[in-house]
């Protein structure tokens, strides 16, 4: 019985990545991931959930990483705008903060310094949006569907196959 959760389990999550993987390059430039949905899978590829307290709505997760010094730089103030998109540049200050690459940074209020530190670490800031992109739809998979049971029952080999 546990081994049929876990399979169901991961062929909702492999279907769902399928059905909502973009059909064409058109489809790619339309999907929008925002601040919110990354400072959730931050703190969720963290494991932090229980450290945030009360608040966990979208704006709960971005408060608690702000208050850690984690924050994209929006006109000249570093703080989130949940419902903003990430752009290449909002993420590269968010992977340099969370990195704790600040002392690299020249000038901490230009956002292209931050591209500069990645660049210079081969940190590929599209590669880093993929994943967690996928974190965050991993994650609201597991809020519907329930976490993956910890047990589960090998199948036992039979013979004659």
């Amino acid at each position: 019985m546990s081994f049929r959760i876990n399979l169901m389990a991961i062929l909702c999550i492999v279907g769902v990545t399928l059905v909502s993987a973009p059909l064409c390059a058109e489809e790619a430039e339309e999907e929008v991931f925002t601040q919110g949905q990354l400072a959730v899978a931050i703190i969720r590829s963290l494991g932090l959930e229980n450290e945030i307290g009360f608040d966990q709505s979208v704006q709960g997760y971005a408060t608690f990483l702000q208050a850690r010094g984690i924050a994209p730089l929006i006109e000249g103030e570093f703080m989130w705008d949940v419902n903003a998109e990430v752009t290449r540049e909002v993420l590269a200050v968010v992977v340099v903060q969370s990195l704790g690459l600040k002392s690299y940074v020249q000038d901490l209020m230009n956002i292209s310094d931050y591209v500069v530190v990645c660049e210079d670490r081969d940190i590929s800031i599209e590669d880093v949006r993929k994943v967690l992109s996928n974190i965050f739809v991993v994650n609201v998979l597991v809020d519907i569907v329930g976490p993956l049971p910890t047990e589960y029952t090998p199948l036992t080999p039979t013979v004659g196959f």
